[in-house]
């Protein structure tokens, strides 16, 4: 018969774009390097070890890096829960490894689900958003509260010093 392989379309795309699948991927070795640290300890037997590094890591791959935020896909939640108590760890060993990548977050998400990095960066710029609207409509309120019969009045009933009230006159116009 032929020397061919019949490969999917899909599968050809999912190899170009998955990046845990590359390979040159430094990250996934390093990745796996570092979680292995987590709980192991120097001179105790392996049946005395907690190798929760190790369980970690056959749980959990690198997905992706953008802007310094490294994404990670686990097969359950829970792994996602003992990821986020190591961050600090994970991300020194990472930056400790790889200095030229600026790793400077991990992003998570379980296996299955469609969540990228342009997602979670969008819902985390819409929070940042809306709270800095409700600062700013708070602090409107509060000046408005504060200075707002002035600006009714033109008469400045002596709360603000004339020489201020008229430079903020200025400033408003």
């Amino acid at each position: 018969m032929s020397d061919f392989n019949i490969v999917n379309a899909a599968d050809i795309i999912s190899a170009v774009t998955d990046f845990s699948k590359r390979d040159d991927n430094e990250i996934g070795s390093v990745w796996n390097k570092v979680l292995s640290k987590i709980g192991y300890k120097e001179g105790v037997t392996d049946s005395e070890n907690n190798f929760i590094g190790k369980r970690l890591a056959a749980n959990s791959k690198v997905v992706d890096l953008k802007n310094g935020v490294l994404l990670v896909e686990t097969n359950h939640s829970g792994w996602i829960q003992y990821l986020r108590m190591y961050q600090n760890f994970i991300l020194k060993g990472l930056k400790w490894s790889l200095p030229n990548l600026k790793i400077s977050s991990l992003a998570f998400r379980v296996r299955g689900t469609e969540a990228s990095l342009s997602d979670i960066y969008d819902n985390h710029f819409e929070k940042a958003q809306q709270q800095m609207d409700e600062k700013i409509e708070k602090t409107e309120r509060e000046l408005e509260n504060r200075f707002g019969q002035n600006h009714q009045n033109e008469k400045n009933e002596g709360k603000l010093p004339q020489e201020l009230f008229q430079k903020l006159e200025n400033l408003k116009n």
